[in-house]
């Protein structure tokens, strides 16, 4: 999608506009904050997706459901201390110097890694704080 945007960026027979949302585009996806915030929100719906698979079970029981409800809890909670498989991923890639999925990516300053920090603790802790209240 990246390399398309970038020839829709140069191509003369698109308006000033389009070639100036396809850059937008681009450099949305090309940002590291963003693309690091994709992938914290693949790992929680990854956990979310095996409750929802659950509990949608003809033969999921109440006390069952309370237990998974509970697991999944506890792995939101980890979650907001280590970094899920996704996230591994892709810092284990960025790390490495190598563009994500074949896509170069910003280099974050030092306060949008520390943002990134404070932002997977409080999304996590939302969506077990959300999860528990019901």
């Amino acid at each position: 999608m990246c390399k398309h945007l970038l020839a829709c960026t140069q191509e003369m027979t698109r308006t000033g506009a389009e070639r100036s949302k396809c850059n937008g585009l681009l450099k949305k996806l090309t940002n590291w904050y963003f693309v690091a915030e994709l992938a914290m929100i693949k790992d929680a719906l990854r956990s979310l997706q095996e409750l929802s698979l659950f509990l949608q079970r003809e033969n999921a029981s109440a006390v069952d459901a309370f237990f998974k409800v509970e697991s999944v809890g506890k792995t939101l909670q980890a979650l907001k201390e280590q970094a899920g498989k996704s996230v591994c991923s892709f810092l284990k890639q960025w790390e490495a110097c190598q563009p994500f999925r074949g896509t170069a990516l910003s280099k974050p300053t030092q306060q949008q890694l520390t943002d990134f920090q404070q932002l997977r603790k409080r999304f996590y802790q939302c969506l077990f704080d959300n999860l528990n209240s019901r």
